[in-house]
């Protein structure tokens, strides 16, 4: 709503997360671009932060968007001025008719690597570079992608097989995925054609 209506972002909703409630309200926003913070749109981030909700960050990686370093530096700088909390930046998921956004796992990585190890950005501002599985969401680190067949791309993640049924009794292991000889879940995500991720 900040992002695409504003307006809508108004003294009744502010009524309506002031602080003194029983429950602290949190807000996941995708702002993907510098160019989407109007002067209108950071008026509406200011209001709900001054009802009391905390607002955090999901970036998605867009080819031909943001998949530049000045662009992810001036859009970090801009959430921490902005007081929005730089959660994830998203590899863009293998979505029908999103081909032509979606970067590489390596094209990511390589940008990931910028931003959190120039000194262009502060630490506060620094996102996970994650993405989204059928196991759920894993931030990649080093080591995390551990096999390549074709576009398919084997990660690792810290998932427990054993904790994923204590918490879902009911959920089933994803034909994608499998479980290693530690219990941990490892699963095949689809890479673009944008380049070959290391593994």
């Amino acid at each position: 709503m900040p992002l695409q209506d504003p307006k809508r972002v108004d003294e009744r909703m502010a009524r309506a997360l002031r602080r003194g409630s029983t429950f602290r309200v949190e807000i996941a926003t995708h702002i993907n671009h510098p160019g989407e913070l109007f002067p209108e749109v950071r008026e509406a981030y200011v209001k709900l932060q001054e009802a009391g909700a905390r607002i955090y960050d999901q970036t998605v990686l867009l080819r031909d968007v943001n998949d530049d370093i000045d662009t992810l530096v001036r859009l970090y700088d801009e959430l921490r001025y902005l007081d929005i909390e730089a959660h994830y930046l998203f590899h863009c998921v293998p979505i029908r008719g999103m081909d032509h956004h979606r970067t590489s796992i390596a094209r990511g990585l390589d940008l990931f690597r910028q931003l959190t190890v120039s000194g262009m950005t502060s630490g506060r501002a620094k996102p996970h570079y994650a993405l989204m599985t059928d196991v759920g969401k894993v931030a990649l680190y080093e080591g995390s992608l551990i096999d390549r067949d074709g576009s398919r791309v084997l990660v690792q993640t810290g998932y427990s097989y054993n904790d994923r049924l204590r918490w879902a009794p009911n959920w089933q292991l994803p034909a994608s995925a499998r479980v290693d000889d530690n219990g941990l879940l490892q699963v095949w995500y689809l890479d673009s054609d944008g380049g070959k991720a290391e593994v």
